[in-house]
Formats: structure tokens, C-alpha cells, sequence
């Protein structure tokens, strides 16, 4: 569990610095940026559910709150811009997250009362 919790902790920074650092010379593309960014938040909604199995609902809050943080730091870096389009990634991939954790917890507590 503590593994896991750091995994996530270790996300949380690292997406923070991709999103606020220059950007590279060769950018992604803006379609391929919202899958990356959705994908990102998803795997991070995950780790949260496991690293805090009983705080999971505000920790997928607080995701949703920290990319709204993320695109409001970028907005102050005069290279970044805030993007409704990433938030709405950012948002969609904690709930896809979020969906997986409960269907995996589902699936679990099924099993158990087989």
C-alpha cells in the first residue's frame, strides 16, 4: 500500500511539471494532448483508490481541483495557456478512473459473497 501511495504522490508531481515547464520544440498534437492528459488523470484516479482505498471519492475531487490548479498555473506562465479542453480531459479521465476503480471493487465484493 505505502508503494503505491508514493507511485501516486510521484504522478502527481510529475504531471505537474510536464504541465507547467517550456514546452518542447515538437508539441503534441491538440488531439493527441487530450488523450495523453485523459489518460494521465485515469491512471492517477486509480493509484489514488489504491493508495487511499477509504478517502477514493475526495481524493478523485481533489484531481479534478488539481488540474483546474494546473491550468491555472499554466495561465500565469506567459507560455501555457489555460485550456477549458484540458480541463474537461483532466475531468473525464478521473471519472473513467474513478469508474474502473468501482467496477474492479464490484467485481471483488461479488466474489466474496460467492
Amino acid at each position: 500500500m505505502q508503494v503505491v501511495t508514493a507511485i501516486s504522490l510521484l504522478g502527481l508531481g510529475i504531471v505537474a511539471t510536464l504541465s507547467l515547464i517550456h514546452p518542447p520544440r515538437v508539441l503534441v498534437e491538440a488531439a493527441d494532448d487530450f488523450w495523453l492528459q485523459g489518460f494521465a488523470y485515469s491512471v492517477l484516479a486509480l493509484l489514488v483508490a489504491q493508495g487511499w482505498p477509504q478517502q477514493r471519492r475526495g481524493l478523485w475531487l481533489f484531481l479534478i481541483l488539481f488540474g483546474l490548479g494546473v491550468e491555472v498555473l499554466q495561465d500565469q506562465t506567459g507560455y501555457r495557456s489555460f485550456q477549458i479542453t484540458d480541463l474537461v480531459a483532466n475531468t473525464a479521465g478521473v471519472a473513467i478512473g474513478a469508474c474502473l476503480t468501482l467496477m474492479g471493487v464490484a467485481v471483488s465484493r461479488s466474489r466474496v459473497l460467492r
